[in-house]
C-alpha cells in the first residue's frame, strides 16, 4: 500500500502541501475573446447615471457552404478608452474583444422562458476599421482586397 508520508524523506514538507486552494479570495469570472464583424454601427447613449454606454453587436462564423453558421453577440462598453475606438469603428469592422459574460433570463410576451447572453467589454482591438458610414480606412482596403475609397 502506498502511503503519501513515505515521500517525505524524498521531496521534504514543502512538496508535501497541496498546491491548490479551496478558498475564493477572488470572485469567479466567466470571460469570452471574440473575433468577428461589427452587426451595425455603434450606439451611443448616456444612462440615467449620467454614464456613458456604447452598445454594438458583433457576429462570429464558424462552417463553410451550407454549413456555415453566424452567432451574434451583444456587446455593452462602458469605459472611455473603449468609447474612444469605438468611434472609429462602423457596421463591418473586424474586431478583437475581451469581455465578462452575464445571462439575462426572462419570460417573453409568448409566456416562454428565453435567455441572453451579454458581453461587457473589457478590452478591444481593431483588426480591420471600417469608419462610421462604411468606407473603408486608407491603406488597409489593399489588405483586404479591395480598392480603395475615392
Amino acid at each position: 500500500m502506498f502511503r503519501p508520508s513515505a515521500l517525505k524523506p524524498i521531496f521534504g514538507p514543502a512538496m508535501m502541501r497541496r498546491s491548490f486552494t479551496t478558498s475564493h479570495k477572488l470572485s469567479d469570472v466567466a470571460r469570452l475573446t471574440l473575433i468577428g464583424r461589427m452587426g451595425q454601427d455603434p450606439e451611443f447613449q448616456t444612462t440615467v447615471n449620467g454614464n456613458s454606454l456604447v452598445k454594438y453587436s458583433i457576429g462570429t462564423s464558424f462552417g463553410v457552404g451550407e454549413q456555415r453558421r453566424t452567432s451574434w453577440y451583444r456587446i455593452a462598453c462602458f469605459d472611455e478608452k473603449g468609447r474612444e475606438i469605438l468611434e472609429t469603428l462602423g457596421k463591418g469592422s473586424l474586431i478583437y474583444v475581451e469581455g465578462d459574460i452575464e445571462l439575462k433570463l426572462y419570460e417573453g410576451e409568448d409566456g416562454k422562458k428565453q435567455t441572453f447572453v451579454n458581453v461587457i467589454q473589457r478590452h478591444i482591438s481593431p483588426i480591420y476599421r471600417k469608419p462610421i458610414g462604411g468606407e473603408p480606412v486608407e491603406g488597409v482596403a489593399a489588405i483586404e482586397g479591395q480598392s480603395p475609397a475615392a
